[in-house]
């Protein structure tokens, strides 16, 4: 046994752990079930309505809820079994998916109908997140968190650049009812990982739970006590509150740029074709993907701190390279290189900042913690994307990435400047 996982090396030493791996390989299906998923429900909504408005309330069906429930989600995360939330809200999905092709095969699904089962699937993500994200301290060891959060790390990737192929070629070759019924199978896949689990540690389905019957009883009064208990954290925890703060800022910038940016700069500054752009988004999911291994394989790193901002500062000056006044034919090129830097940076960033999450905040907090964290990240991006949108139309994509990249520059070398946050170890 010993010998198989050093052929395997540092990376997957996470995958000793049987709950872990099980857990894990279930939300690779799932995942590649998401990115599936993406792709024929938009297909759905334009064969269905043939509106971009359309398409746009669905975005915001799916994204409403998550980010409204996401500090629920991470209460529940902190007084109830992770496993069993996670079983719950997968089953929950399957369902919700199943209906739809139900709906499709008798010829009674409506947009409203997409609409709703968007409602749902970004409700069940807001208690999923905080959950899973803050799931690897239970069941790894310390010196396994990184490996754990790379394998975490990587299974987004791989949906990234599988998903849509698999969801493309569903509605291709099946039909996108045959999507919505794969995305439903995989989670199921899930739900039958985590109860595997539950079989194999021959635990109880509620698992071991955080309150006591009293406690309990008095949940939902104190609800708001324990969401504000987790913001005082994060502010009281100076690394942590910075870290939140800029990445949150950070993510304004970056997101803004990368997705309302992108196109218009590579069509209208570069005239490079769609296949330019496709090149450029999978370079940058290469470059996560690669860092992500690496960081699984490294043990023990020090002055974790100082190299996860670091990363941030070189992916700010990459960001910024996108603006530069390069020619046509060598702009294009370097617009593919810096991609994959910029993703490499934030793969070796996102380890590292798991790790460290799961290392030094108290197990009774980290759901909380997680959820402040994607509600900072994910709220933000929404707004990045609206003032990216306006400041493109007119001053123009390659002065939105000069502007963004300093910005992404600035806030990493600011929080250097503290001493909490270069302390980090």
């Amino acid at each position: 046994m010993n010998a198989t996982w050093s052929k395997w090396g540092n990376f997957a030493r996470a995958l000793q752990s049987r709950t872990f791996a099980l857990l894990w390989l279930g939300q690779v299906f799932s995942a590649i079930g998401d990115g599936a998923y993406n792709t024929v429900l938009a297909w759905q909504v334009l064969i269905t309505t043939g509106s971009g408005t359309a398409m746009g309330i669905v975005i915001i069906a799916a994204n409403l809820p998550m980010l409204l429930l996401t500090l629920i989600g991470g209460v529940v995360a902190d007084r109830f079994p992770r496993r069993t939330i996670i079983l719950v809200t997968d089953l929950i999905r399957a369902l919700a998916l199943m209906l739809i092709v139900f709906l499709g095969t008798v010829h009674w699904l409506l947009f409203w109908h997409l609409v709703v089962l968007s409602l749902i699937l970004g409700a069940a993500k807001g208690f999923f997140y905080p959950a899973y994200q803050s799931l690897p301290p239970d069941f790894v060891s310390k010196d396994a968190l990184p490996s754990a959060n790379a394998l975490v790390s990587l299974s987004r990737q791989t949906s990234d650049l599988i998903g849509p192929l698999v969801g493309a070629a569903c509605v291709a070759l099946v039909g996108t009812l045959a999507g919505f019924a794969l995305d439903g199978v995989t989670f199921i896949i899930s739900s039958a990982c985590v109860l595997l689990t539950f079989v194999l540690s021959q635990d109880a389905l509620t698992g071991s739970r955080r309150l006591s019957p009293s406690q309990n009883t008095g949940f939902l009064k104190h609800f708001a006590h324990e969401i504000v208990e987790g913001i005082q954290y994060v502010v009281q925890v100076k690394w942590l509150g910075i870290s939140i703060l800029v990445a949150s800022l950070a993510n304004i910038a970056f997101e803004g740029s990368i997705v309302v940016a992108l196109p218009k700069l590579i069509h209208d500054v570069y005239h490079s074709s769609v296949w330019i752009l496709g090149s450029v988004t999978v370079t940058g999911s290469v470059g996560v993907a690669c860092a992500t291994v690496l960081s699984g394989y490294i043990q023990h790193l020090r002055r974790r701190g100082i190299l996860a901002y670091g990363a941030v500062v070189i992916c700010g000056i990459a960001l910024a390279c996108f603006g530069l006044p390069f020619s046509l034919r060598i702009g294009s090129i370097v617009v593919i290189v810096c991609n994959g830097i910029v993703g490499a940076c934030l793969g070796f960033f996102t380890v590292i900042w798991l790790t460290l999450l799961q290392e030094l905040v108290p197990e009774d907090k980290l759901g909380r913690i997680n959820s402040i964290d994607l509600l900072g990240s994910l709220g933000l991006a929404s707004l990045g994307y609206g003032i990216a949108g306006i400041v493109v139309d007119r001053v123009g994509p390659a002065q939105v990435f000069l502007v963004s990249g300093l910005l992404v520059f600035l806030l990493a070398a600011s929080a250097l400047i503290f001493r909490s946050i270069r302390n980090l170890q």
